[in-house]
């Protein structure tokens, strides 16, 4: 822990990169491609923490980036929901320190669901389960709102979640971590928020918007 709060220096970045590096040519050593299969996250945490700590601008980090778009999932829990030829967006609201729960926040969710579902199908990103330390708004379901709950298992969850923004029209969700899938999977994010640990985030927003404004991405609006 006392390892990660400080900055790492030049000398451990590089040793991160030489690392990697290193492990490269022992596999071409070996006869084996040079693609690696697993890097460990170590190293690029080594090498991405001063950015996530502030100390470096996305300038500095714009070379070191390549983003790729996801492929087209199935449409599997889609045709099960009879949503596999009818337009619709995909939502998925909670919780958290960038979009606390109070009256203005849960009048803002409701008043953006009814706008909508006056021209989509709405499906609602949630599980019956919890994973994390987020709990989701509670987004009461009709004829125009459906749930994506009900079809969800522990193991399953993500790549059924994964399904439904691929092929959805737009995402309207929470600023974080989720909100960045839909535009990696070529659809349009639309991200909210309340409180200044996002403005405090905004290294990220920053490097998201210039990557996603691109084909074959979607657009990124948080």
């Amino acid at each position: 822990l006392e390892k990660l709060e400080a900055i790492p220096s030049q000398s451990e970045r590089n040793k991160a990169v030489k690392t990697w590096h290193e492990q490269k040519k022992l596999r071409k050593a070996q006869g084996l491609s040079d693609q690696l299969e697993l890097i460990h996250p170590s190293l690029m945490y080594t090498w991405f923490l001063p950015f996530w700590r502030g100390a470096w601008g996305h300038r500095m980090i714009a070379n070191e980036l390549k983003f790729m778009a996801l492929p087209k999932p199935s449409k599997d829990v889609l045709h099960k929901m009879g949503l596999a030829d009818e337009p619709y967006v995909a939502v998925k609201f909670y919780k958290s320190g960038c979009l606390r729960q109070n009256e203005q926040s849960e009048r803002i969710i409701s008043d953006l669901i009814e706008r909508l579902t006056r021209e989509y199908k709405v499906v609602v990103l949630d599980t019956e389960f919890r994973v994390d330390d987020h709990s989701g708004y509670h987004i009461r379901e009709s004829d125009r709102v459906v749930n994506l709950a009900r079809y969800c298992t522990a193991e399953n969850n993500l790549a059924l979640q994964t399904e439904v923004v691929a092929h959805a029209e737009a995402f309207y969700g929470t600023y974080g971590g989720f909100s960045y899938l839909a535009p990696l999977c070529g659809v349009n994010s639309y991200n909210y928020y309340d409180s200044m640990r996002a403005i405090l985030m905004g290294g990220h927003a920053e490097v998201a918007e210039k990557a996603f404004n691109q084909s074959p991405f979607g657009q990124f609006h948080p």
